[in-house]
């Protein structure tokens, strides 16, 4: 490819330059075998599609700039470095076609479900998925669809339809499920009409794209779908977190009194947590069994316990729920294998949103 004129770029990490955007066009112009970008796109909006996030784009710009000012310097010494110059044309057309919403959400690969009115054979929008790095499940609509869906526990779904009513109908299905509500689903018809879009909007469908479609158009949309999906879930960890540092703050000193009172007890006491591992022994408990702190935290009651099963605990702790309260006669096991009958007082606790159940253990 041979030089352009010395003219230099604009060094704005924000926007792409005329002189850039010509030089790339007249580059896929020459790589269109490679690439699957119209070269007389507007560059610019095909960034911003693929890469959602402001510091991205502006990332993307600036790796451009930099790989294409190389590029020329290659290309003005003729044939003198023939692979360099090919790996850096592949890693310019990279990034021109590549976000990084994969990154973001998974490192592994993600699901991509597209459900179709009728069999579809190898297209371009499967070939430009499985190059983005998608695994693409295709399922034929039928009335098991939903179940089907569910069972491949897509990342996305795609509902390829010609018309869309009964689409529409598995859609409100979708949206109705807790495993599928939340994730981004789009929907492409033959019908153009603005009732149709308004209609699947109103549904909480993510997007509605009126056929014929372009295949990248569809695979931006659902690069750009998927992203902000991540940034939602990134987010609401973070306010989880928050919440829970918040509320650690708010309870440390009551915990601290509320351990001191336990430590203090004659008796011994455990407490449990809705999973049914212990999360906290006094001292007694770790004398009278016979376990340090480290031994008996994250063992679960039936392993202590010799009288209760696994499938126990879930009814306890419902009965609990219910009842606040429950005693039982049972029998520990202690470290060195001997069994320690005890008297069992459960007590349903709930602080800051956590649910525990205290059980105070008194020696027989």
């Amino acid at each position: 490819m041979g030089a352009i004129a010395t003219e230099s770029f604009e060094s704005s990490s924000a926007q792409l330059s005329p002189t850039l955007s010509y030089y790339l066009r007249k580059l896929l112009r020459e790589q269109v075998a490679a690439s699957t970008i119209d070269p007389m796109a507007d560059l610019a909006t095909v960034l911003r599609q693929t890469y959602v996030d402001p510091l991205d784009f502006a990332a993307a710009c600036s790796d451009l700039e930099r790989l294409v000012r190389y590029h020329q310097a290659l290309s003005s010494q003729g044939s003198q470095h023939p692979s360099e110059l090919e790996k850096t044309e592949r890693e310019i057309l990279r990034i021109l076609t590549t976000p990084k919403v994969t990154a973001l959400l998974s490192s592994d690969e993600m699901v991509i479900v597209r459900v179709t009115e009728q069999p579809v054979g190898e297209d371009t929008l499967q070939v430009l998925l499985c190059q983005r790095g998608f695994r693409l499940e295709v399922l034929r609509q039928n009335q098991n669809t939903l179940r089907q869906v569910k069972h491949l526990e897509p990342d996305a779904i795609l509902m390829d339809l010609t018309m869309p009513e009964r689409g529409f109908e598995l859609a409100q299905a979708m949206l109705r499920d807790r495993q599928l509500q939340r994730l981004p689903i789009l929907m492409m018809s033959n019908l153009h009409s603005v009732s149709d879009k308004i209609k699947a909007l109103k549904l909480g469908l993510t997007d509605y794209i009126a056929q014929p479609v372009q295949a990248e158009e569809v695979v931006t949309r659902l690069e750009n779908q998927l992203q902000l999906h991540c940034y939602r879930k990134q987010l609401e960890q973070e306010n989880r977190e928050l919440r829970l540092q918040l509320q650690e703050q708010d309870s440390s000193q009551a915990m601290l009194l509320a351990q001191k009172v336990v430590e203090l007890s004659g008796d011994y006491v455990l407490f449990i947590d809705r999973n049914n591992l212990i999360v906290h022994a006094n001292g007694a408990a770790c004398d009278r069994l016979g376990y340090s702190p480290g031994e008996l935290l994250g063992r679960s009651m039936e392993s202590l316990d010799e009288r209760l099963a696994p499938e126990d605990w879930q009814t306890i702790w419902g009965h609990l729920q219910q009842h606040s309260s429950l005693n039982l006669k049972s029998s520990h096991r202690q470290a060195l294998g001997q069994s320690l009958e005890v008297s069992l007082e459960f007590k349903y606790v709930t602080l800051h949103g956590q649910d525990y159940s205290c059980v105070t253990a008194t020696q027989l």
